[in-house]
């Protein structure tokens, strides 16, 4: 019998501002933490682990260095992968 791996996440996601998580209905997190247990028991790889992790740096990077100079930093094209959307 051959595996058909599924979609971890489905369902409505909600995103809210980041100032405060009190009260935060459907933020992601529970869904998140699901879709990462879910992949420890069955194995399953999540799809664009590498590409989701430099997205993340770099904006985390980027973030600082707003944060910094207090301004508004867009992606560079030269940091984008050309295969992703962005």
């Amino acid at each position: 019998m051959e595996y058909t791996p599924h979609f971890i996440i489905d369902g409505d996601i909600h995103v809210n501002s980041g100032l405060s998580m009190i009260g935060a209905d459907k933020d992601g997190s529970d869904i998140i933490l699901s879709s990462f247990c879910q992949s420890c028991i069955t194995g399953e790889k999540a799809q664009n682990v590498v590409e989701e992790a430099y997205c993340s740096t770099v904006l985390c990077l980027l973030g600082n260095q707003a944060m910094d100079e207090q301004r508004h930093i867009l992606f560079p094209d030269e940091y984008k992968i050309p295969y992703m959307k962005f």
